[in-house]
C-alpha cells in the first residue's frame, strides 16, 4: 500500500504554506523526551557563541537526564557559562506562564539574577493578541544548529519511548510522578537552521525592541554520523495572530490542508488535539471521494487540564461525528496509546506524515487557536524534492517506529501487514487489551460542555472556517451547527 507508482510533485510554496525553505545538511527526527534531552545536552555543549530558547515555558529546576535528583539546567546552564566566557544565552518565555515561577521554589531569585545579567538574558514576551500564547518550542545554537518540535525545556516531558508504568526517572522537580508522555522535535543545521534563527530574532526584536545579535559557526554535527536525513530541503511555516500592525500568518494552516488535498494513499497524524473545522472539513471532503487515503490521527484520550477538556474533547466529538456521517468506507480513525497497566499516555507531539513523502514536526496543533491565533512553528521535508528514494524510506522508517511504539510489537510484522493490507487494518489486527492503541469513542456530551465547544470560548473561529466547514456538513447536522455555532468569540 506505500508505493506510490507515479512522480509526486514537491508540496512547498514559500507565501503560502511555508515562510521558506532551506537545506540542511544533516537533520533527525527525535523520538519522545529523553532522546530530545540528551540531543540538547549534546548541543549546549557544543556551542561556542550563542544559545537562543524560545518556549511556552522554561523551567530551570529540570534535569536533562530525567529524575529530580541529577544536575539541574540552572546548574548546567550555569557550568556552560563559567567554562566558556564567549558564550551568551537567550531566554525568551511566554509570559503568561511567568506567573508559574512564582511557585516553583527559589526558581524566582534565579530568573531576577537572570534578567540583570550580561551573558544571559531572559525575558517574558506578552506581544501577542489578547487571549493568545506563544506556542512555538525552538532553541538554537550558533545560529547553525536548530530544535524545532512540541517540547520545551520544562516538567514533565522527559519519558522514554516505553512509557513505563512507574518508570524511576519519570518525575517532576518536586520528585512526584509525571504521567506517560510521548513528544516530537526534530534538530537540524545548515541554512535551514539559520532561518529558525531569523524567526527567534523577529520574536526578540518584537518583545525586547532589538534584535538578537547574528552569528553563525561553522561547526561539525554534534551527534556523530547519526542523522535521519542528509543534504535535504526544510520548509518553515509559522502561524501567527493579527497584533500591533503585525499581520497575521496562517502558513501552517495552508500547510495541513495542501497535505491532506495532496494525500493519495494515507495521512498519518499524531496530535494533541482534534478541533479544527476547517481540516475536519478538508478530510470529510476527501472521505467523499470513490476512493479516499486512510487518515489515522493518534491523540490522547483526553485534554490537559479541565477547561480543555470540556472545550476541545467536546469539539473533538463533534468534528468526529460529522466526519462519520461522510465516511462510508471507514478510512477515518482516530487512536489513544496506553501503557501496560491501562494508563493513558498524553500525547504532545505534532507529527504528519503523507504517504511517506512528507513529513512535518512542529508545535501546531489541529485546532483553530494554532492555525491562526497563537505563534507557531513547525517545519517538513518533502521527499519529491530530494529526488532519493533513501528520504522516503527513512519517512517511512519514522512511521512504522512510531505505531510500533504505540502498538507494542515488532517492526517486521507492522510492515508486513501494512505492506499486505492498509494501516488502519494492521493496527486492528496488532492492537492488544495491553499496551497498545485504542480506538476513539464517542461519548455523550453535556449540556456545558456543548455550548463552550460550539461558542469557540477556548478555541476561536472565524467566519472563513465556519463557511467552510457548513458545506461538508450532512443536512441534519448543518442545521444543527447554524443553530449553536454562528457567533465569534
Amino acid at each position: 500500500m506505500d508505493g506510490l507508482n507515479e512522480s509526486p510533485r514537491v508540496l512547498f510554496a514559500p507565501g503560502k504554506n511555508c515562510t521558506s525553505v532551506a537545506r540542511a545538511n544533516h537533520a533527525s527526527a527525535i523520538i519522545d523526551g529523553e532522546q530530545y534531552f540528551a540531543d540538547l545536552k549534546t548541543a549546549l555543549e557544543s556551542a561556542k557563541s550563542q544559545v537562543v530558547f524560545v518556549g511556552w515555558d522554561f523551567d530551570t529546576r529540570i534535569s536533562l537526564e530525567g529524575g529530580a535528583r541529577g544536575q539541574s539546567l540552572r546548574r548546567f546552564i550555569v557550568t556552560l557559562l563559567r567554562h566558556n566566557k564567549a558564550l551568551h544565552i537567550y531566554i525568551l518565555k511566554w509570559n503568561f506562564e511567568a506567573i508559574k515561577v512564582l511557585f516553583r521554589g527559589r526558581m524566582i531569585f534565579t530568573i531576577i539574577r537572570w534578567m540583570i545579567s550580561n551573558r544571559l538574558r531572559i525575558k517574558f514576551d506578552s506581544i501577542h493578541p489578547i487571549g493568545a500564547s506563544h506556542h512555538q518550542k525552538l532553541v538554537v545554537v550558533d545560529g547553525n544548529l536548530a530544535f524545532c518540535g512540541g517540547i520545551d525545556a520544562t516538567s514533565g516531558r522527559w519519558d522514554t519511548r516505553e512509557h513505563a508504568d512507574n518508570a524511576p526517572r519519570r518525575l517532576t522537580p518536586d520528585e512526584k510522578p509525571a504521567e506517560p508522555w510521548h513528544d516530537m522535535s526534530m534538530v537540524f543545521d545548515g541554512p535551514a537552521a539559520e532561518q529558525v534563527h531569523e524567526v527567534a530574532s523577529d520574536r526578540w526584536e518584537r518583545a525586547t525592541g532589538k534584535p538578537l545579535p547574528k552569528v553563525r559557526e561553522d561547526a561539525a554535527w554534534p551527534f556523530g554520523e547519526a542523522a535521519t536525513f542528509t543534504n535535504v530541503d526544510i520548509a518553515l511555516a509559522r502561524t501567527r495572530g493579527e497584533y500591533q500592525g503585525a499581520p497575521s500568518i496562517r502558513e501552517n494552516e495552508a500547510l495541513f490542508l495542501d497535505m491532506i488535498a495532496n494525500a493519495k494513499r494515507f495521512l498519518y497524524a499524531e496530535n494533541q488535539y482534534f478541533a479544527s473545522r476547517t481540516i475536519a472539513a478538508a478530510i470529510a471532503r476527501r472521505l467523499q471521494e470513490d476512493d479516499p487515503p486512510e487518515f489515522v490521527i493518534v491523540m490522547p484520550k483526553t485534554a490537559d487540564g479541565w477547561l480543555e477538556q470540556v472545550a476541545m474533547d467536546t469539539a473533538r466529538s463533534q468534528l468526529v461525528a460529522m466526519i462519520g456521517a461522510l465516511d462510508p468506507r471507514r478510512r477515518f480513525r482516530i487512536y489513544h496509546p496506553f501503557t501496560k497497566s491501562g494508563a493513558a499516555i498524553y500525547v504532545h507531539a505534532k507529527l504528519t506524515i503523507v504517504d511517506d513523502q512528507i513529513i512535518r514536526i512542529g508545535s501546531t496543533n489541529m485546532n483553530n487557536r494554532s492555525l491562526g491565533f497563537d505563534s507557531e512553528c513547525d517545519v517538513a521535508i518533502d521527499a519529491a524534492a530530494a529526488g532519493d528514494e533513501t528520504v522516503r524510506d527513512a519517512i517511512r522508517s519514522i512511521r512504522m517506529s512510531l505505531l510500533a511504539e504505540h502498538l507494542d510489537c515488532e517492526q517486521s510484522e507492522l510492515a508486513r501487514l501494512v505492506d499486505c493490507k492498509s494501516m488502519i487494518s494492521a493496527i486492528e489486527k496488532l492492537r492488544s487489551p495491553r499496551r497498545s492503541l485504542r480506538p476513539f469513542e464517542q461519548e455523550e456530551n453535556a449540556e456545558l460542555a456543548e455550548y463552550i465547544a460550539s461558542h469557540n470560548l477556548l478555541d476561536p473561529i472565524d467566519e472563513d472556517e465556519l463557511a467552510c466547514e457548513l458545506q461538508t456538513r450532512p443536512r441534519r447536522l448543518r442545521d444543527r451547527f447554524k443553530k449553536h455555532g454562528s457567533k465569534r468569540s
